[in-house]
């Protein structure tokens, strides 16, 4: 079956024809790329997509993460999931939202865009909470992966970073949670060409990071035990460890694992061997 079609030139209109069956038979997504639009304020666009499952599970049992990036900056925020239920992902959307409204309140959230993940996106829950909080909703369509492009670039960025952290730490693969949000916390503090060669930290807060605390993933780092946790007048007055992170947007406070109690730790007076792995 042929079927008309109309093709503007000038003035004139000429009128071409269409194969239904060539169409059928040949036709080919087209992807055009064309740079979107950008932002000119902080939070008028938040782009977001979710990792996983991840085998192994995390030492804490996580299985996904959820990224949230903001267009203008680029600044990237990860949050951790045991699941991809509409619960799960409304509980960590809002926790995201409250921290901008504390931090951030003259830039509230204005559009948020995603792929069209129906049990944690496009769902009646979260469709929900985003109208109530007059937060356009942007779903990209089935099968076009690019239409979320900042995002979806971003997961394998995040990903790669963080398992050369692993390799070089000789960590278990269980420790992809800490890694994941070490590589968070240095992508902030790394230049980009996205924010002309800017820090994400830079864009969005005016100002510099510190980077004199960052430490080399992996490392050995000697805890200070304090007074009165020591076993006796000549007891060991640190703790073997290893480094795992920072805490929030500190400079002074760092998560380690100890490697006796099993368990991940936070603590403000270490010293740092960065020539020696401990591997867990």
């Amino acid at each position: 079956m042929i079927l008309p079609r109309e093709a503007y030139s000038g003035n004139l209109v000429e009128r071409s024809f269409v194969c239904e069956v060539c169409v059928k038979a040949k036709y080919q997504r087209k992807i055009k790329r064309k740079p979107a639009p950008r932002t000119t304020r902080p939070f008028e666009l938040i782009h977001s997509d979710l990792c996983g499952p991840i085998t192994p599970e995390s030492v804490s049992g996580l299985r996904y993460f959820i990224l949230y990036i903001d267009d203008f900056s680029r600044m990237t925020w990860v949050y951790f999931l045991r699941g991809k239920t509409a619960i799960e992902v409304v509980s960590v959307f809002q926790e995201f939202e409250a921290r901008v409204e504390k931090h951030f309140p003259n830039w509230p959230i204005v559009r948020f865009r995603c792929d069209n993940g129906r049990g944690e996106y496009d769902n009646s829950l979260f469709c929900g909470i985003l109208r109530v909080s007059g937060i356009s909703f942007e779903p990209s369509p089935p099968y076009t992966q690019q239409k979320n492009r900042v995002s979806e670039r971003m997961i394998p960025t995040v990903v790669t970073k963080a398992r050369a952290m692993i390799l070089d730490s000789c960590f278990r693969d269980e420790f992809w949670a800490e890694a994941v949000n070490t590589a968070i916390y240095l992508h902030a503090r790394s230049s980009s060409r996205s924010v002309d060669g800017l820090t994400p930290y830079e864009r969005l807060f005016d100002e510099k990071p510190e980077l004199g605390h960052l430490r080399q993933f992996g490392c050995v780092a000697y805890k200070l035990i304090p007074e009165a946790q020591r076993k006796g007048k000549f007891a060991e007055r640190a703790k073997k460890c290893g480094f795992l992170g920072y805490v929030h947007e500190t400079t002074k406070i760092w998560r380690l694992w100890d490697p006796l109690s099993k368990r991940v730790i936070q603590a403000s007076h270490v010293c740092f061997v960065e020539s020696e792995i401990i591997g867990a």
